[in-house]
């Protein structure tokens, strides 16, 4: 499908070194430096968002680290995706949530990303919660309105990045950043309350 994984070298790995093969392409930076028409940059995010979404619904794997570093745009048009240091497999736990989780991100349901998030991030009834399920709700929903505005989403207005980054910060000063141990974002602190 165009999307390439490198090779593992097995005999020079060991249980903390990934050997695997060289790939040779551009980094994020240095491809749009080279003024791809947008239907290329449009090929390519396809081609993202479907090794992301192959690992998760075939392997059940959460590949946590996706970052610009972690992806090599080949010259011949295929993607190559690097880096699987933070991975997360998913049990059936985490499945059924993952599975929850699906319906507020498609829909966009205040209502249905609120009771998911509650479950998500260990957050109860109490009204001393209230202001951290506000601020996580204004987070998901800036964070996953891409998903469910039914159509092209432009991610190049600057102050709507800038709100996402502040909300997270906010989220992050304030602790309300635990949730579950394969959550994205501050995985590192993710233990229940």
């Amino acid at each position: 499908d165009g999307i390439v994984v490198p090779r593992v070298y097995p005999e020079h790995s060991t249980a903390r070194v990934l050997t695997m093969e060289r790939l040779e392409g551009l980094h994020l930076e240095a491809f749009l430096a080279t003024n791809p028409s947008q239907e290329l940059r449009n090929e390519f995010a396809r081609k993202l968002l479907h090794a992301w979404y192959r690992l998760l619904f075939s392997g059940r794997l959460l590949y946590v680290d996706m970052h610009p570093g972690n992806y090599l745009f080949m010259k011949d048009g295929r993607l190559g995706v690097i880096d699987f240091g933070m991975m997360v497999e998913l049990d059936d736990t985490l499945w059924e949530l993952f599975r929850k989780m699906d319906r507020p991100l498609t829909t966009g349901r205040r209502e249905d990303r609120i009771e998911a998030l509650k479950e998500w991030s260990w957050i109860g009834n109490d009204p001393a919660d209230e202001d951290r399920v506000r601020l996580t709700d204004e987070f998901a929903d800036w964070q996953w309105r891409s998903r469910y505005c039914g159509g092209e989403f432009d991610f190049s207005d600057e102050a709507d990045f800038r709100r996402g980054v502040d909300l997270f910060l906010q989220m992050v000063r304030k602790r309300y950043s635990r949730a579950r141990p394969c959550t994205a974002w501050i995985a590192w602190n993710s233990t229940p309350p």
